[in-house]
């Protein structure tokens, strides 16, 4: 009798963990889609502006601009975070072309290390350090940052980060 009791007490405490998982992971899965809406919501705002100035770089501190907060009336927003950071920066082309990828700002949070982006260090022929001659192109690298009003703001819920092409300054004609 006792060994049933103790075998029902086993399925009904791991029945009510699965659960009690499955509960928490449905509740980050609507905080993911909500905060990945605003964060396409405020992309979309910003690559159809004419202009982006910087906010300046893309460490917290320094420059980067204060979260908005949206308030009670916002409906499913309500309490969400949203951080713009827009830095101005130069990418040559032809390193990116025999890298075969632009680099990513490193993050920093709690992606395993294996998934994060690594350097390759193979090296493509003809990619070798006098061969790089293309010309840098100036650029936006645009980076919205979502928090739930559950999560901190060390680390945020999502991140997105695009690159725009800044402003071609106008030539004269001759």
């Amino acid at each position: 009798m006792a060994l049933a009791t103790a075998v029902t007490a086993v399925f009904t405490i791991t029945i009510a963990s699965v659960l009690s998982a499955a509960i928490n992971n449905q509740a980050l899965a609507e905080r993911l889609t909500i905060a990945s809406t605003l964060a396409q919501t405020k992309m979309s705002q910003l690559l159809s502006a004419p202009n982006i100035e910087p906010t300046g770089h893309e460490d917290h501190g320094q420059g980067a601009s204060e979260p908005q907060t949206f308030g009670p009336d916002a409906g499913i927003y309500a309490g969400y975070k949203v951080r713009l950071i827009v830095v101005a920066e130069k990418i040559n082309l032809q390193e990116a072309a025999s890298r075969g990828s632009l680099e990513g700002i490193p993050l920093d949070d709690k992606i395993p290390a294996g998934v994060q982006n690594q350097e390759q260090t193979i090296e493509k022929a003809g990619s070798s350090e006098s061969s790089i001659t293309g010309g840098d192109v100036a650029v936006h690298r645009i980076i919205i940052e979502v928090m739930s009003p559950q999560e901190s703001n060390d680390h945020p819920l999502y991140r997105v980060e695009t690159i725009r092409p800044a402003e071609k300054p106008t030539e004269l004609e001759p």
